[in-house]
């Protein structure tokens, strides 16, 4: 093989690989975007269960109250 030929080889097996690399980068991109989507859905989830939990213990806390006033 002439050395312009292994220059071209190294140069293409190199050009190959950073693509592999760079749709790599990009798949994982896109899976970290996904993952900070659930992350944030999961932030918005807590939250809003931590409201109806403070709701539901006002609820409990009037019935007992009622109950109370009725002994």
């Amino acid at each position: 093989m002439s050395s312009v030929s292994v220059t071209s080889s190294k140069r293409e097996l190199r050009t190959s690989e950073l693509m592999v690399e760079l749709e790599s980068v990009r798949a994982l991109n896109s899976s970290l975007r996904a993952y900070l989507e659930h992350l944030r859905l999961f932030k918005k989830n807590l939250s809003m269960m931590n409201s109806n939990c403070k709701e539901l213990s006002k609820v409990n806390t009037q019935w007992i109250d009622m109950l109370n006033a009725m002994k």
